[in-house]
């Protein structure tokens, strides 16, 4: 395949899995086992999946996999994201990871806005449980709690204040302006948001905070 093939698969692919459909014809003949090449019996037919319409095959490939398949074939060097996030017994965080799932369900379905809407409603609600009314330097004062280091709680508290802040352009508001996100925007606040959720649910597990 050509660079500019793969290319085109990628722009079209949005970071989802990879589904083959391939038309796969066949010629058969029967020849006697007596040395000549008269042919007897002739048939020319096609493979078909019985999921799909006569004369298609699919196969899926998982993105990770498509990523090795690509490097092999020459198409630059890809990595895969993965940030593992353990969920401690606090009140709340489970209902931010599913504000998360559900930004990586937007994300697949290419929807920007609703990706990074989805991506501030995760901090929105941890804010709230924490007794503040948004997900700002005042409530990352009260989730950042557990860090005794001054001048470390503050450079975090100001760095996800703004996060948020980046991640709130995805929300409609009444007489506002809308702000034009695009898949890149939205990727950027996805992983955004899962390490930072991952870096406080690290420290939870370990030093729960008197808003659980």
């Amino acid at each position: 395949m050509s660079q500019h093939q793969l290319q085109k698969i990628e722009e079209d692919r949005g970071a989802r899995d990879v589904s083959l459909i391939a038309q796969c014809w066949f010629s058969a003949a029967l020849i006697a086992n007596t040395g000549t090449t008269n042919y007897g019996p002739f048939i020319s037919a096609y493979l078909s999946d019985v999921h799909h319409s006569a004369g298609f095959c699919v196969h899926k490939i998982a993105r990770s996999d498509w990523l090795k398949y690509l490097k092999e074939l020459g198409y630059g060097e890809h990595l895969l994201i993965e940030i593992p996030m353990w969920a401690p017994a606090k009140k709340g965080i489970g209902k931010a990871v599913e504000h998360l799932e559900a930004a990586s369900i937007h994300f697949a379905e290419d929807r920007a806005n609703e990706t990074m809407a989805s991506c501030y409603k995760a901090f929105e609600y941890l804010a709230h449980k924490a007794g503040a009314k948004n997900p700002d330097q005042n409530g990352f004062e009260k989730l950042l709690g557990f860090i005794d280091d001054l001048e470390k709680r503050n450079k975090l508290r100001m760095l996800m204040h703004h996060l948020c802040q980046y991640f709130h352009l995805g929300r409609h508001e009444p007489g506002k302006e809308d702000v034009v996100v695009d898949r890149r925007d939205a990727e950027y606040a996805l992983i955004l948001s899962q390490a930072t959720l991952a870096y406080l649910a690290k420290h939870w597990q370990k030093a729960p905070t008197k808003s659980g």
